[in-house]
């Protein structure tokens, strides 16, 4: 089952008595946030649910599937999560 960002903010809504749209913007600030944080460099901690960081990818060939050429794949940074332990 996938769980969207739509039934998030349904469920904070519900959970919190708030408009679902209120629920919406708060989660969309804290995504914000996150997400700003990782690109400015910073490792972002919660304690209990996981790390968001920002790792780089080398520049590396790869091959195009439909005709088996090579292709120059450039170098990029992405976001990474790291899910903490599960407690138990």
């Amino acid at each position: 089952m996938s769980y969207s960002k739509e039934k998030l903010a349904s469920d904070l809504a519900d959970l919190r008595n708030v408009s679902k749209a209120s629920a919406a913007e708060t989660i969309d600030a804290v995504f914000n946030l996150i997400t700003g944080a990782v690109e400015a460099g910073e490792k972002v901690t919660l304690r209990g649910f996981g790390t968001f960081v920002q790792k780089a990818r080398p520049a590396r060939t790869g091959r195009n599937p439909a005709t088996g050429q090579p292709v120059d794949i450039p170098a990029s940074t992405t976001m990474h999560f790291k899910a903490a332990k599960a407690k138990g």
